[in-house]
């Protein structure tokens, strides 16, 4: 299984449909926290992970970014309906990380 498999995996995505140009939602949940984890762990250089995820290298940024931002908040300080979506991004990426 090669990264994207174990990312749709873990995602429970169709196979092969990772690196479609889709917008909804889980599909862009799944790219931000692989380049999230290639970035921060496994140490791949933004134009390494655009290529693995057919994307330009500034989309790659921009989900780190994104990811770093939502990672950082604190969850008591947030409003309820929001902080709900926050707090389950957080716990799905510490189970993907892992």
């Amino acid at each position: 299984m090669n990264i994207l498999e174990i990312t749709e995996s873990f995602f429970d995505l169709p196979q092969g449909t990772l690196n479609t140009r889709t917008r909804k939602r889980p599909y862009i949940v799944a790219r931000q926290m692989l380049s999230s984890v290639l970035y921060q762990e496994c140490l791949y250089t933004y134009t390494m992970i655009a290529r693995i995820q057919d994307r330009h290298h500034a989309t790659i940024m921009h989900h780190v970014g994104n990811h770093l931002n939502t990672m950082s908040i604190k969850t008591d300080d947030t409003n309820a309906e929001y902080l709900e979506d926050v707090i389950d991004y957080q716990k799905k990426y510490k189970e993907f990380k892992a």
